[in-house]
């Protein structure tokens, strides 16, 4: 039986070139500054919910820190809050980035109109999309529409215990800087 031999072929080294020292280089960078995420799934956030996960008060940042930890991971994030979540927010600062958010990264957050119940928004969505919900609602009065919230996995629970936020079985830590989370919102979601 015949065996193949396996070529090996040496590539030359390139000599270096000399430069003077101060030259600029003609070179494009190799680095762009477009993002090269690949998304990997969807997720749909109930914001309200999340917002209002902390039981001593309301919270933006347990929302947008899990926005950004799973954003950063490829995820298609939409998160959809009540048309009473800014009224729940507590300080100027929360209402403030929370109009941003809902003005200039509109795709991926929306508020329901007012007596519209974002749970059928939400629901809606994420059988649309085939994704699970982030949410501490059981969705009982709607499982002869939305069946699929029985099965595992497709409705995700969380909890917040002072700087982490527990998504399952995840413990995504909580940046509390309003600042940082917008950055890292613009830089994920341009």
């Amino acid at each position: 039986m015949k065996t193949a031999t396996k070529k090996t072929v040496r590539k030359r080294a390139k000599k270096a070139t000399p430069r003077r020292v101060g030259a600029q280089s003609t070179a494009k960078p190799r680095t762009s500054n477009k993002k090269t995420t690949t998304r990997r799934g969807h997720l749909v956030i109930d914001g309200t919910n999340v917002v209002c996960g902390a039981q001593d008060r309301s919270r933006l940042d347990l929302l947008l820190s899990l926005v950004v930890a799973t954003a950063a991971e490829g995820t298609d994030v939409l998160c959809i809050f009540d048309a009473t979540t800014p009224h729940r927010l507590q300080t100027s600062p929360e209402r403030d980035l929370y109009r941003w958010l809902l003005t200039e990264k509109a795709h991926h957050f929306v508020q329901c109109p007012g007596r519209t119940e974002a749970d059928l928004l939400i629901l809606a969505e994420a059988e649309r999309m085939h994704c699970p919900v982030v949410s501490n609602d059981f969705f009982r009065d709607r499982e002869d529409r939305h069946p699929w919230v029985r099965d595992k996995g497709r409705v995700l629970r969380h909890q917040p215990i002072r700087d982490v936020l527990y998504l399952s079985d995840r413990a995504l830590p909580v940046e509390s800087d309003l600042g940082e989370l917008r950055r890292q919102i613009e830089q994920l979601f341009e």
